[in-house]
């Protein structure tokens, strides 16, 4: 990415423009991934001078790492400390929302997210699964209310007509099912047990789940294992 060039100049007026109306200016610095060092603090360096009061670190093709976005945060806010900076990840490789929780811990204080992820391409982070992940992993309150996150997602699946997969992170209709998707190789050379013996152990479990609305211990295998015939 080569500097800002003529686009310096017109991306500096119209954010002292807006803050001439008293406005809060949010500046997205689009395709990071693509920055250079000088390109970066030049950009930095322009647009907060201009009276930016946030910079949006934008990742468009999802290429940044975790190990890349925190980095880049820091450097941006040494370079403008009294300044936001917020990000936007796309979620190409699946590490949205590592690269969301990485972002925070170096010093950024705006996520951008969405229900479900939904964007273009990959899409974002997901919404629902980056709030968890700060509440219930790193301790973080966020203020939203996370109990009516799964309701927001079924909302925005019959709003859009794009479902999300099964187990789709915190959402997903079995993303805390344990149960249902059993795939054991049995090698029966060495377990000599009949294939059809597991296959009716399994049955037997999945029932007794059922039943009973618990997993089973170790315990309760055992004694199913016994009632094979």
């Amino acid at each position: 990415m080569q500097g800002f060039g003529e686009t310096s100049d017109a991306a500096a007026r119209l954010v002292r423009y807006a803050r001439s109306l008293g406005l809060d200016v949010i500046v997205p610095l689009l395709m990071v991934s693509y920055l250079t060092e000088d390109a970066h603090e030049e950009a930095v360096t322009v647009l907060t001078g201009a009276g930016a009061t946030e910079l949006t670190l934008f990742d468009g093709p999802g290429a940044m790492s975790p190990e890349a976005y925190a980095p880049l945060v820091h450097r941006t806010r040494t370079l403008a400390p009294d300044v936001e900076v917020g990000l936007h990840p796309h979620n190409t490789f699946g590490l949205a929302v590592a690269c969301a929780v990485a972002a925070v811990r170096a010093g950024a204080t705006a996520v951008e997210l969405s229900v479900n992820g939904y964007c273009g391409g990959p899409g974002n982070a997901d919404l629902a699964a980056t709030a968890l992940a700060f509440e219930a992993l790193y301790g973080i309150h966020t203020g939203i209310s996370t109990e009516l996150l799964t309701g927001l997602a079924r909302s925005g699946q019959e709003l859009t007509g794009y479902r999300t997969a099964w187990n789709h992170p915190v959402t997903g209709t079995h993303a805390f099912c344990w149960g249902g998707l059993d795939i054991i190789t049995q090698e029966t050379g060495i377990d000599p047990v009949d294939p059809v013996a597991v296959d009716e152990l399994l049955v037997s479990a999945r029932e007794l789940m059922s039943r009973e609305n618990r997993l089973l211990t170790d315990e309760d295998l055992v004694a199913l294992s016994r009632e094979l015939p």
